[in-house]
């Protein structure tokens, strides 16, 4: 008698182990370890000048930006432009290369970036390089 209350108990302990099981089973796809992560856009860079001396006419500089070591695109001469991915805006407005002078990169996506401001002869001035 007691050989088969053992034999019940021990299907009915089988039974319940099984379903904990596939319950776990089914919840654990909706258990995360945290929230979702977010999609995140960036809808442009700016780099601003912080001083240049002496403070040359902005036609004697020109600007590259590579993206991921590639050259995306030139400004050939220094002055307003707002027609593409780089755009370069004279903020005090006095046609030279002053502090305030602003780039904006307006095309961003991950990867990784060079701004490179080049003298009227090609030589490099200064750089900047960062990655998103």
């Amino acid at each position: 008698m007691w050989a088969i209350v053992l034999v019940i108990v021990a299907v009915v302990v089988a039974v319940l182990l099984i379903l904990a099981v596939v319950l776990l089973t089914m919840v654990g796809g909706l258990v995360t370890d945290g929230p979702t992560r977010p999609v995140v856009s960036l809808t442009a860079v700016r780099i601003d000048i912080a001083g240049a001396t002496p403070a040359e006419p902005l036609a004697r500089f020109r600007a590259t930006l590579f993206v991921n070591d590639s050259a995306a695109e030139t400004i050939a001469s220094l002055a307003d432009d707002n027609t593409g991915v780089l755009r370069f805006s004279d903020r005090d407005g006095g046609g030279r290369l002053t502090g305030g002078d602003r780039f904006i990169i307006t095309w961003v996506t991950p990867g990784r970036y060079e701004l490179v401001l080049l003298w009227t002869d090609g030589s490099r001035i200064v750089g900047r390089v960062w990655t998103i």
